[in-house]
């Protein structure tokens, strides 16, 4: 399994309300393989998709939660 990892200044619940943000392609793929731990072919066959979709989808949604992240951490801090 791949970890992630996150600022230790970002809570859990920060990180699920960005996914909650995420587009709804992206939004799956990412719940099933940061939470659910599924790995690309399994998320294949549940989504019905190509693995290299399942890949892209979950790059694309990792950079968009990684851009959601940033925002929110510096609207915290003023």
């Amino acid at each position: 399994m791949i970890t992630w990892y996150f600022d230790a200044n970002i809570s859990r619940e920060m990180i699920l309300s960005a996914i909650e943000h995420l587009n709804n392609k992206h939004q799956l793929v990412v719940k099933l393989y940061l939470i659910e731990g599924y790995d690309h072919s399994e998320i294949s066959e549940i989504l019905k998709i190509p693995v290299k979709t399942s890949r892209t989808h979950l790059r694309r949604g990792k950079l968009h939660l990684k851009e959601l992240l940033k925002t929110e951490k510096h609207e915290a801090r003023h």
